[in-house]
């Protein structure tokens, strides 16, 4: 069996330049220079014809003792491989590309010094063989085997935690989520979790929900018959087929995110998960109470289970609750006079741990809309404390002034105090976001982040740095994970959850 030695120290160093274009030969104008240009690799990497480039495998390559200086990027072609000699070592002060092949072979050790190489595939390595990885890294915990073996040094900490009260200074446990998953140890539970913020609330949660859940022993749960996503015992459903309802969005009178669903008279519409109807225990609608509203019906495999007036004197948010025995069920509401308005109707199998997620995010939500008002900021107030939160996350594309008096600052501070009243005991993790570019405002990026980790740390709430580990936005350009300059490339997102879950420590408990 062949043993590779693989060690990521990640130094911070801008990335180099990217390439466009392919050309076998090496002169002074060409941005990409293949190795049958020169002998070899290593006389291609001593070539001043080189610097700055990048230089392209296409064929076996075989190195002793080598390094490839930062000013130069590596990049191995399928059908391409690099073949270090046992006993010598292959560093890479640079970038490294390749894609979903094997590329090295052989039994020596390569070390990467290049920031944030992706190792998101074991594809790249042989069978047999023993990988070491230390430093910064995005493997899936669900891919890390006998065969990938995370290094003493895996996942440096990129947590920033100040406790007050009685918890012991920069813990950065998450308490409540490690009580459920101890307590999964004894029977059924679940984990209640929130994203809030923007259209980048959720991009974590999809890559470390899996891991999270499979804590709780929820990988019996991977049945993807669309009653469920998998691994959850519970979420918000989507309203199908059925008609006359229609989606309100800018509702910040009642509702942070300021979307609603709107039923007229005779509006009817089934509820369900992925388009298939959902198998729960307990239904909960979320709506609005106010002056002039009209009556729903709530219908569960046909036959109606309960009638609610959302009529009332003032503004407020109601919650209709059904349980049941364990089953799959069509859910249908119909209004049956009146305007009636419809947050969220939410299924939980209580039958069964997993995730049980709650959101209130939405593309280009502003928190200076979402708290601009006494009602909704009371309507998410009164939905925190029924919902009974574990862990509640926040991450948004913000900006630190307003058109009109209110600041980042001081909006932070309304929602907190929100949160503190409804989810006093939930664990709250603030995710200071990604660079931006294309035209945005990146310093601005960094003073919210900035403004976002003061506001944390004051109240004693877990703030990670989703910035720093990514050095720049020249940076992700180079990794090529700037995706449209305010959104990250989805292999950012997974790199940064995966060292998310590390810092919390949850990776300790697989």
């Amino acid at each position: 069996m062949q043993y590779f030695l693989i060690v990521i120290m990640v130094t911070m160093l801008a990335g180099c330049g990217g390439s466009s274009g392919t050309n076998n030969t090496a002169s002074g104008g060409d941005v990409i220079v293949t190795v049958q240009s020169f002998a070899n690799l290593s006389s291609a990497k001593a070539s001043p014809l080189t610097a700055g480039k990048e230089i392209l495998i296409t064929r076996a390559e075989t190195v002793n003792n080598l390094t490839i200086p930062a000013d130069r990027t590596l990049k191995i072609q399928q059908g391409g491989s690099l073949s270090v000699n046992s006993g010598k070592t292959f560093v890479l002060n640079g970038p490294f590309s390749a894609g979903q092949y094997q590329v090295f072979t052989g039994s020596g050790a390569v070390v990467f010094n290049s920031p944030l190489v992706n190792l998101g595939t074991t594809s790249w390595f042989g069978v047999g063989q023993q990988v070491t990885a230390n430093g910064f890294i995005n493997v899936p915990p669900t891919l890390i085997s006998t065969n990938f073996v995370l290094g003493a040094t895996a996942s440096a900490k990129n947590i920033f935690a100040e406790w007050t009260g009685g918890v012991t200074p920069n813990d950065t446990r998450p308490i409540s989520t490690y009580r459920k998953i101890y307590a999964s140890t004894l029977g059924i539970s679940r984990i209640n979790i929130m994203t809030f913020g923007d259209s980048v609330a959720g991009l974590k949660y999809f890559a470390y929900s899996q891991p999270l859940a499979k804590l709780l022993g929820a990988a019996a749960n991977y049945v993807p018959n669309g009653t469920l996503p998998p691994f959850s015992a519970g979420m918000f459903t989507f309203p199908y087929f059925g008609s006359g309802w229609s989606w309100l969005t800018g509702q910040y009178t009642y509702w942070p995110s300021g979307e609603l669903l709107s039923f007229p008279p005779g509006a009817t519409a089934d509820f369900k998960n992925g388009g298939v109807d959902p198998k729960f225990t307990k239904l909960s609608v979320y709506y609005i109470k106010e002056s002039g509203g009209g009556t729903f019906t709530v219908s569960v495999g046909g036959s109606v289970v309960g009638t609610v007036d959302t009529n009332n004197t003032t503004i407020g948010l109601g919650i209709f609750t059904y349980p049941k025995a364990v089953g799959q069920a069509k859910v249908t509401i119909t209004s049956t006079s009146g305007t009636c308005k419809i947050v969220e109707a939410h299924v939980i199998n209580e039958t069964i741990s997993g995730l049980n997620w709650y959101k209130v995010a939405t593309g280009g939500l502003a928190l200076n809309d979402a708290m601009s008002t006494s009602t909704a900021r009371a309507n998410l107030q009164t939905y925190l404390a029924d919902i009974d939160l574990d862990m509640l996350t926040f991450e948004m594309k913000e900006t630190s002034t307003y058109g009109d008096t209110s600041t980042y600052d001081g909006r932070l501070k309304q929602l907190f105090d929100l949160i503190d009243a409804g989810a006093a005991t939930a664990d709250k993790i603030m995710i200071g976001s990604t660079p931006v570019g294309n035209g945005q405002n990146d310093a601005d990026q960094v003073l919210q982040n900035s403004t976002l980790k003061a506001n944390s740390l004051l109240r004693g709430y877990i703030y990670w740095d989703g910035y720093s580990p990514v050095v720049s936005y020249e940076n992700l350009v180079a990794l090529g994970w700037q995706g449209d300059g305010v959104h990250v490339d989805w292999n950012c997102s997974m790199f940064l959850a995966n060292l998310m879950f590390s810092d919390l420590g949850f990776d300790s408990l697989l």
